[in-house]
């Protein structure tokens, strides 16, 4: 889920020190990766302290600022400079229903009790507050009909590092033209780099239950580079299901070397290129952009239901 300019580069997947777990080498192989010799993965660290944690039920959890009426930190409903990810091209615009209320965009699941944020079609279109209604960045005559949601912890924590353990507790909806993410960029905002912790990208009814994509975005003497490796789970663990149930999509950041975990089974590996951050959090649903448009609008809203969100520090 890159911040600008990801579309002109992400199909030159690079050639770097990658490791995917046994299973999950060919996919590596398919795009045009060179896979260093198979290995086994390591298991995560031992110990460790759990740093930061958060499991989004708190009535004022986001706001636009990324900071509470009495100055407090929460996560922030917007990316640091914006609320359209124009370079990406997406269809969504990263709503808050303080700033527009036509849009629900997040709330608790009643049959979950679980926080949810959502992607959703507004047919009539999104206020400018001025009597008219915002427009696609890319595309300044055509009207925002569908919202995407985020939530970042630019302002609420900050301080992912080396030797940090990120993990998302999720479930995702299988909603065609939706494109939901978990991912990490550098405090200061500077793009690249980039840590995608996972990627679905959902342009079909039929996307598989199981598939998901990891991506690194870096800068080399070569200019900005990436490299995404999609990934089929059931590989992993039988029966996985990204749709029907939650599951923890980790990564840990070592010093030389990052490493993709799916419910504590390790899954991908990649020298680490990005350095050491520091790094914050970021979870989102956007719509279009590197998907194909939603076929049937009427299929939304969208959601990415949150169990909770932790920061483990080893070392």
């Amino acid at each position: 889920m890159a911040i600008s300019t990801r579309r002109q580069f992400l199909g030159r997947a690079a050639t770097a020190a990658l490791a995917v777990a046994s299973p999950a080498l060919l996919h590596a192989q398919g795009q045009g990766q060179t896979a260093a010799p198979r290995r086994e993965l390591p298991p995560l660290p031992t110990g460790g302290s759990i740093v930061f944690s958060d499991d989004l039920l708190a009535p004022d959890f986001a706001c636009d600022s990324g900071f509470r009426p009495n100055g407090s930190p929460c996560w922030q409903s917007r990316l640091a400079k914006t609320r359209q990810q124009v370079g990406n091209r997406e269809l969504g615009y990263y709503a808050d229903p303080a700033l527009n209320p036509e849009a629900k965009v997040w709330g608790i699941d009643p049959s979950t009790g679980r926080r949810f944020i959502q992607a959703e079609y507004i047919p009539e279109g999104l206020s400018d507050g001025r009597g008219g209604k915002i427009t696609l960045g890319w595309q300044k005559e055509v009207p925002v009909t569908y919202t995407a949601a985020i939530g970042t912890s630019r302002t609420l924590f900050n301080r992912i590092t080396t030797g940090s353990y990120v993990e998302f507790e999720v479930r995702l909806s299988k909603m065609a033209g939706s494109w939901p993410a978990l991912w990490l960029l550098r405090a200061g905002d500077m793009w690249p780099p980039e840590i995608d912790v996972i990627e679905a990208f959902i342009s079909s009814p039929t996307h598989p239950q199981d598939r998901v994509t990891t991506n690194l975005h870096w800068v080399s003497d070569k200019g900005q580079e990436s490299s995404s490796a999609p990934v089929e789970l059931t590989d992993f663990e039988p029966g996985a299901d990204i749709f029907a149930r939650f599951n923890r999509f980790g990564c840990y950041l070592g010093e030389t070397e990052i490493v993709w975990y799916f419910n504590d089974r390790p899954y991908r590996g990649m020298t680490n290129l990005v350095g050491p951050g520091p790094w914050y959090m970021l979870m989102d649903v956007a719509v279009g952009g590197l998907v194909a448009a939603p076929s049937d609008p009427s299929i939304f809203p969208a959601p990415m239901y949150i169990r909770g969100v932790k920061v483990v520090q080893y070392g």
